[in-house]
């Protein structure tokens, strides 16, 4: 939600897309450090096919940035279909006991 608020200021700029993915990094991190008493248990396979998703969408989210040759959105969409498999993929992976 932060990065839709964010971009309306400027949808094409890059950092307002890699600054709420950078915070949510450090967020991320720190419930990690700081929730030690539980044991989490990661599927490789799971993250392993998430990482091949996010570099295939990583493709089309570079190609949709040229909005003169993607006047349709279709590389857009892309990258939100395989963005979207990521986020599938990396929650299944996690599994907190």
């Amino acid at each position: 939600m932060s990065t839709i608020i964010i971009q309306e200021k400027d949808p094409w700029n890059f950092t307002y897309s890699l600054a709420p993915l950078v915070a949510y990094l450090f967020i991320g991190a720190a419930f990690r450090l700081l929730k030690r008493r539980r044991i989490v248990v990661y599927d490789r396979r799971q993250l392993l096919t998430a990482f091949l998703l996010l570099l295939a969408g990583s493709y089309f989210f570079m190609a949709g940035l040229e909005e003169e040759q993607d006047y349709l959105r279709l590389n857009h969409a892309a990258w939100h279909i395989f963005g979207s498999g990521v986020g599938y993929f990396c929650i299944n992976a996690v599994k907190v006991t």
